[in-house]
């Protein structure tokens, strides 16, 4: 039974960095409606880090911001499907079971420098749900 990992939650200091909730329930939809993946698990706030690293070890593929679970998910040499927008760290780029998704075009004040605040950015809603789900139709 094929599993996906959706780690989405991010700290309120982040919330730029968190892909709508929107999106994540249109990929839910898309993925059961396209693809052969038979569950999605989803990162929960009250999930204990042993329930949190169990879901992500016994997924196929993971989805996420940047944030822990990528590192997870690199310690169980999982699939990663990495959404960057306004933060990112280099050490994705090392990884071989990543892809990271970047916005087409990046909102003023990233498009000149990342891990910046900004209430004004709208880098992740420039990722679209379609992109995510053309990728995981791979696995």
């Amino acid at each position: 039974k094929k599993t996906v990992f959706f780690n989405w939650i991010v700290p309120n200091k982040w919330k730029i960095k968190s892909l709508p909730l929107s999106e994540w329930k249109k990929l839910e939809h898309a993925i059961y409606q396209f693809t052969n993946f038979k569950k999605i698990y989803w990162q929960r706030k009250n999930d204990s880090m042993e329930n949190y690293f169990k879901k992500i070890k016994n997924s196929h593929v993971v989805v996420s911001i940047v944030g822990f679970g990528c590192h997870i998910a690199m310690l169980f040499n999982k699939p990663l499907i990495l959404l960057r927008g306004p933060t990112f760290f280099n050490e994705a780029k090392l990884y071989k079971n990543a892809i990271i998704l970047k916005p087409e075009t990046f909102c003023k004040i990233h498009s000149r420098k990342l891990n910046v605040y900004s209430k004004n950015c709208d880098c992740m809603k420039r990722i679209k749900y379609k992109t995510i789900l053309k990728i995981l139709k791979k696995y």
